[in-house]
């Protein structure tokens, strides 16, 4: 029948094609050569993905003749590469998805291909450390740069520690003790966009508190000594706090003393010349002193006097006494008896000594009096009974007045007056005593 017809040829080249018109004899042939030329493949590799800023390269890997010609569109992205036949490069400096769309015109035959990429954003990290710390010291590093970009992994390293609480943009560090230089890194990988920022921290020594406190007594000084030091730096400053409201700033202060007994703490806080500080505390007891006291009776020249230890402390228990006189130990018991033969006014030292060895020193005068001086007559001294004897008594005393004068008549009877009378009934031999005391307690006897 009548055309036009459509003919799809599955070869190339000349193709000879023939057309026949009419019926029986009445035919009327005509032919003609058809060029069939080669149709493009279009086609691309490359990748699907890139981050922000980079460079790829789209390139063509279909089939084309050498006359073929190529339209690109980007999208998007930006090529640049001139001129651009076969290979593309690109550069996106945003995220999201394009389309690059390429056109392959071989002699009029087409073929289009397109490629879509998917652009991740690049990250940018940075952070500031400090220069350095102090081990031990708490740090909190927060990320800057285009951070925050979803779906995202944050990974951070620090060299000789690991972060003990971290967020995707924060690390907060305190685990690094050890002295020296730790790399702290941080890598964001935003799918497989990649950037890693290394800063560094010095770690410096910390000082080494310590110091020596020796146990005391109440108002005596007790011996401090600083043993502080610090690796690969020095002291730059101390505070002592004696534990009783009074501190100092020496590097040594020697001696400390407490004006009240009972436990107390030492506390000494050292900074080094790069701002470490370090803290240590030592306990000590300061003891009770002993408060040294004790007692006599009236003292007479030649006979015993009784002293007694009337010391005491707090808190503690004495564990001993020493009397002494004119330089000389008399006793280390807390009672005895000591006779005295001077007069007058006499020093008696008493040293007493707690079971911590605090001590305790009191002097006392004790009066040593004089004894009184007597001597007696009497007569008749002997007769026939009743035998009647006067007694008169002479009687001298250097201290004080004479308070009691008793007679013994050595028959039972006694009168406690002067100058007596006495009658004697019964014949015998008889022994007369005069004892004469003075306001003092001091008393002599003489028998006759």
């Amino acid at each position: 029948g009548a055309g036009p017809y459509s003919v799809q040829f599955n070869t190339t080249g000349n193709i000879p094609v023939a057309l026949t018109l009419g019926s029986g004899s009445c035919v009327s042939n005509y032919s003609k050569n058809i060029f069939i030329k080669t149709t493009p493949v279009a086609s691309l590799t490359g990748p699907a993905t890139m981050c922000s800023n980079d460079t790829i390269q789209l390139t063509f890997n279909g089939t084309a003749s050498a006359n073929a010609s190529y339209n690109w569109t980007f999208g998007g992205l930006t090529a640049i590469n001139t001129p651009i036949l076969q290979t593309a490069q690109l550069i996106d400096n945003t995220s999201g998805k394009d389309t690059i769309r390429l056109v392959v015109n071989d002699n009029g035959c087409l073929d289009t291909t397109i490629h879509v990429i998917t652009t991740y954003q690049q990250p940018v990290v940075n952070f500031i450390l400090p220069d350095s710390i102090c081990s031990g010291d708490t740090i909190t590093i927060n990320s800057v740069g285009n951070i925050g970009i979803p779906s995202s992994s944050y990974n951070w390293t620090v060299n000789g520690g690991t972060p003990n609480s971290f967020s995707n943009i924060t690390a907060i560090v305190s685990s690094l003790t050890s002295v020296g230089n730790h790399p702290v890194s941080l890598t964001i990988n935003n799918n497989g966009c990649v950037d890693t920022f290394t800063d560094t921290v010095y770690v410096n020594p910390l000082p080494i508190v310590q110091f020596t406190a020796t146990n005391a007594c109440e108002g005596t000084p007790v011996t401090i000594q600083n043993q502080t030091m610090v690796n690969g730096g020095t002291i730059f400053s101390q505070l002592w706090n004696f534990g009783d409201n009074q501190t100092t700033t020496v590097y040594d202060p020697g001696t400390h003393t407490y004006l009240f007994d009972g436990p107390y703490t030492i506390t000494l806080t050292a900074t080094s010349n790069h701002s470490c500080k370090a803290t240590t505390s030592n306990n000590l007891i300061v003891y009770d002193q002993p408060n040294a006291g004790f007692t006599s009776d009236s003292a007479c020249f030649g006979k015993l006097t009784h002293l007694t230890d009337t010391s005491f402390v707090k808190n503690d228990i004495i564990s001993s006494s020493v009397f002494s006189y004119n330089n000389s130990v008399i006793s280390t018991n807390s009672s005895f008896a000591y006779s005295f033969n001077a007069l007058g006014s006499l020093p008696i030292q008493l040293i007493t000594t707690s079971s911590h060895g605090c001590i305790d020193t009191v002097i006392r005068n004790i009066l040593v009096y004089s004894n009184p001086v007597i001597s007696f007559t009497g007569g008749p001294l002997q007769g026939c009974e009743p035998l009647n004897v006067n007694f008169n008594e002479v009687i001298t005393n250097a201290n004080g007045s004479i308070t009691n004068v008793t007679y013994l008549f050595g028959d039972g009877d006694s009168a406690n007056y002067t100058a007596p009378l006495h009658i004697y009934t019964t014949p015998g031999d008889y022994n007369v005593t005069l004892t004469a005391t003075s306001q003092f307690g001091c008393s002599t006897d003489t028998t006759y």
